[in-house]
């Protein structure tokens, strides 16, 4: 009886090693849908009604951002941060509605997938490593290095 017990256990292992390497496989998918989001959304919420490479430079920076040992590592604690009480993203914060425009929606979904998969999608904020956009509208008092406007945002880097 203690030999079956034996055998059973040994027969098992490499199921339940199978079966563990299954759930850190979906703990990373889950991960990994959990930071497009955040990416779609902070691209929704700052660049919705921006043209494609407004969205692409938004995206940009915030994996700039996460790439930078000054700023949190993931996309998602990117987004959400806080500096003396402010968060860095306008929306942030905001009570924000819903999706209202399925079309944007699904073009910052897409633009998200390539930022967390590709190295570099916008090459102007790549190649200047910019961090920071205010709209135009806003004349920020930065003692920062102006790279570029793209639609309605303006870019910086240090």
């Amino acid at each position: 009886m203690k030999n079956l017990f034996l055998i059973t256990l040994f027969t098992l292992m490499p199921t339940l090693s199978h079966q563990q390497e299954i759930a850190e496989a979906q703990t990373v998918a889950m991960e990994l849908q959990e930071q497009m989001h955040c990416m779609a959304r902070n691209i929704y919420y700052e660049a919705g009604s921006e043209p494609y490479e407004g969205k692409l430079a938004v995206a940009q920076v915030t994996m700039n951002r996460a790439n930078h040992p000054s700023f949190p590592k993931t996309v998602c604690e990117v987004v959400y941060q806080r500096v003396n009480g402010t968060y860095q993203f306008s929306w942030v914060g905001e009570r924000v509605g819903g999706i209202r425009n399925k079309t944007a929606w699904e073009e910052c979904v897409a633009i998200a997938k390539r930022a967390l998969t590709e190295t570099k999608i916008h090459d102007t904020i790549y190649k200047t490593r910019a961090m920071y956009f205010p709209n135009n509208t806003v004349n920020p008092v930065w003692k920062l290095k102006y790279v570029a406007r793209i639609g309605n945002h303006l870019f910086y880097t240090r």
